[in-house]
């Protein structure tokens, strides 16, 4: 017999600010609010210690003035970091992220 393991999602919303990101994530909230304890909720950049540090950095204005390329690659970092450290583990044990 087949061991089958049940294999997670990945649920992601994109788009410009004001489209209503934030309001269709919140119904969705509600909607799995009594169904499931079996999802997580998270952002990008942060959704873990290491990335929510770096996210500060391009909230506060920081007046450290980086380099355009070195500004992606700290947002990259963060989401490599989100990514293996939060994601990938969560939909290999059968999450909804």
């Amino acid at each position: 017999m087949q061991n089958k393991r049940k294999i997670g999602k990945l649920i992601t919303f994109e788009g410009i600010d004001g489209c209503g990101k934030s309001t269709q994530i919140s119904k969705l909230k509600t909607f799995f609010k009594n169904r499931s304890d079996n999802v997580i909720f998270t952002r990008e950049p942060g959704g873990i210690s290491e990335a929510e540090e770096i996210r500060k950095h391009f909230l506060k204005n920081s007046k450290i003035d980086f380099l355009k390329k070195t500004e992606i690659l700290l947002l990259l970092s963060a989401r490599n970091e989100h990514y293996n450290k939060l994601i990938k583990p969560a939909i290999d044990n059968g999450k909804i992220v």
